[in-house]
């Protein structure tokens, strides 16, 4: 299998800032809306394109991928795949296969998918502003193929976040009732 290439839209990100995370029992006493706020927090002040970086003492969670969606508004109905796919480099359009265009971006290293609906699905993001340095990559390149057509987004949704976190020095952990008490999905 041939190794994949991505867009390269040239930006200048600064990384290096990373804020240390908590400990497991701070969080373990905090409430529900506050832990969620400190995550959340943590998402937002997290470098664009870095991941979280991991020490023997911290137990904060390393997110791996994140898929979020928006929808690409313009002044026509529909966007047109086919002149796009022509246009940007590292795209591929087979209508026949799938109904939307893939691009690849190289930096911040993610994958777009395009609809010409409108709606745009960024894979491959570990955090919030990766994802909108994405969306803002594929923005500039719709710019630029369409100059006279208004192009804006509204509504970017995170639909899925995957991290894990290693925690050392647990004896044993109730998972039925922290996926009870929580509501979130256990694989093995």
């Amino acid at each position: 299998m041939r190794k994949r290439k991505y867009c390269n839209i040239a930006s200048t990100q600064n990384t290096s800032n990373v804020v240390e995370g908590n400990t497991l029992m701070q969080y373990q006493d905090l409430s529900e809306d506050d832990c969620l706020a400190r995550l959340l927090d943590r998402l937002d002040n997290k470098n664009v394109c870095q991941k979280f970086r991991s020490n023997e003492n911290n137990t904060t969670p390393t997110t791996h991928n994140m898929v979020s969606t928006i929808h690409i508004h313009t002044n026509h109905d529909k966007i047109d795949l086919d002149m796009i796919s022509g246009c940007i480099p590292n795209s591929a359009y087979n209508k026949k296969r799938f109904a939307a265009i893939t691009i690849r971006i190289n930096e911040p290293k993610t994958t777009a998918l395009l609809f010409s609906s409108g709606k745009l699905v960024i894979t491959g993001a570990s955090s919030k502003q990766m994802s909108i340095a994405a969306i803002r990559s594929v923005l500039f390149m719709l710019k630029s193929i369409f100059p006279h057509i208004d192009i804006f987004y509204r509504s970017h949704v995170i639909q899925n976040i995957v991290s894990n976190v290693a925690i050392r020095n647990l004896v044993t952990i109730d998972v039925k009732r922290l996926h009870k008490d929580l509501g979130t999905r256990y694989h093995s």
